[in-house]
């Protein structure tokens, strides 16, 4: 399924490499929702991954926690068994696409 989004940057990325050195960069999206009942908005998370040559450009920019982007990817469902036997499910999204909105670092050259 594809999604779109604005929000931002939750965490500093983490960035990690295969052991095919294939570039993966992870981070939090948060995406405020208006809650209707309570008239407030919350704070919803978002898992991101990211791989390959994406991964390198987004890691060489400088983004960086609080910075406002508009993302595009594919929702993935993981499942997996905890040590006590449960199954447990991890969603995340898949980068496909972004673009910066703003930033707080005021060095990031936007070609």
């Amino acid at each position: 399924m594809k999604i779109y989004g604005v929000g931002r940057v939750a965490k500093d990325f983490e960035i990690d490499y295969s052991p095919k050195g294939i570039c993966i960069l992870k981070f939090p999206f948060a995406e405020n929702i208006f809650d209707r009942k309570t008239k407030e908005k919350k704070a919803q998370y978002y898992n991101v991954v990211v791989f390959g040559r994406l991964a390198e450009i987004m890691g060489d920019l400088g983004i960086q926690k609080g910075d406002k982007m508009q993302i595009e990817g594919n929702i993935n469902i993981s499942e997996y068994t905890d040590k006590e036997g449960k199954k447990k499910y991890y969603t995340q999204i898949i980068l496909n696409s972004f673009e910066l909105c703003s930033t707080k670092n005021k060095q990031i050259d936007k070609k």
